[in-house]
């Protein structure tokens, strides 16, 4: 029986199946995660860019934009993808990830020396 396939093999498989699935979600989504897990966040950005523009309101998928954005020292971008994410993630109440989205936008703040962004409540 063979292992599990590599970080290679996966990014492989994922692109043949935004290939087949341009349009789906999942695909881009699971390209944009394992590009990241192998620390290429160019091509994460770029494959997360497209699950957005396939799913707006994938409030993870804001999650790892920024995540990437912020790896390659984008972070005004970061910030502004974050923002939307915490938005759709508040609006959807989806708090765990709204939470870490929150995380994160205090964090780029701090490292900017910035003081703490205006961000909306996550009361439940």
């Amino acid at each position: 029986m063979p292992g599990p396939l590599s970080v290679e093999e996966r990014i492989a498989h994922f692109e043949q199946m935004t290939q087949r699935f341009p349009d789906q979600a999942l695909p881009w989504f699971s390209l944009g995660q394992v590009l990241l897990e192998a620390k290429r966040n160019e091509e994460a950005a770029a494959a997360l860019r497209r699950l957005l523009t396939v799913a707006p309101d994938h409030t993870v998928g804001h999650l790892l934009l920024g995540t990437a954005l912020r790896a390659i020292g984008r972070l005004d971008e970061a910030t502004q993808v974050l923002m939307a994410g915490l938005a759709v993630g508040a609006r959807r109440r989806e708090l765990p990830p709204a939470r870490r989205i929150r995380k994160e936008l205090l964090s780029i703040a701090r490292e900017q020396g910035l003081p703490p962004p205006q961000l909306p409540s996550l009361d439940e």
